[in-house]
């Protein structure tokens, strides 16, 4: 018999701390409220002419691309929701990023058609990774507590060291290309850095807010998962 907080799994404390973050009963409202202002007042900003842009640039291969990952995401998930979930997220990260970026054209960041091209690869794809992460971790919690608000605060608890290390190592690779000699190149760093650190905040924000408020149409992917879930729980 295991001990709370020898093994692993977070105590008490720690858990109780963790509720007051996106997946709490409360908070995870504040969150969603939080995001549908930002969304709001920053997608008018030059994001529908820019992504807009970037479909004609790319042609049919971008959106090949994005069906291709849609297939994917719903072959791992097996649910009709939680891809609509992680691509909901990746695109409100994208559109933030375009948000926080387009001033900054103004301040001396170049940005080229192929960096904006690369920032939605490589911001959509690291999003979704992320979600990945989170949704596994979601769903094993799942299996031991039938509070939907204490699996997801114990998943989070467990998955963001994993999903915050991997996003600094992207940025910091990536702000290492600020001393190339090219300003295409130099600029290429902190464009990609800035959209991995957004896409970063929505998924362990919006994310965990969207899982728990979506209930049982959240919870399982797998048809066995659920019985499963209830045996144990119950």
């Amino acid at each position: 018999m295991t001990t709370p907080g020898t093994s692993g799994t977070p105590s008490s404390g720690s858990v109780h701390k963790i509720t007051s973050l996106p997946c709490g009963p409360r908070s995870k409202y504040v969150v969603l409220a939080f995001w549908i202002i930002v969304l709001a007042s920053t997608w008018p900003r030059g994001n529908v002419g820019a992504l807009v842009k970037i479909f004609e640039d790319t042609g049919p291969a971008l959106l090949y691309s994005a069906l291709a990952v849609v297939v994917v995401l719903l072959l791992i998930y097996r649910s009709p929701l939680l891809w609509l979930l992680a691509v909901t997220c990746a695109a409100g990260a994208l559109g933030t990023a375009h948000a926080v970026l387009y001033p900054l054209t103004r301040h001396g960041l170049t940005i080229t058609g192929q960096s904006w091209d690369i920032l939605v690869v490589l911001v959509v794809g690291a999003s979704t990774g992320y979600a990945l992460l989170l949704v596994a971790r979601y769903r094993e919690e799942l299996l031991r507590n039938a509070d939907r608000h204490r699996a997801m605060a114990v998943a989070l608890y467990r998955a963001w060291p994993a999903i915050i290390a991997t996003a600094a190592t992207v940025v910091t690779g990536m702000l290492c290309l600020l001393v190339a000699e090219s300003t295409h190149i130099s600029g290429l760093g902190p464009v990609v850095a800035i959209g991995i650190a957004v896409g970063l905040l929505v998924t362990i924000t919006l994310l965990p807010a969207l899982l728990v408020m979506c209930g049982p149409c959240g919870r399982y992917a797998n048809p066995g998962t659920a019985p499963q879930a209830q045996r144990l729980a119950g």
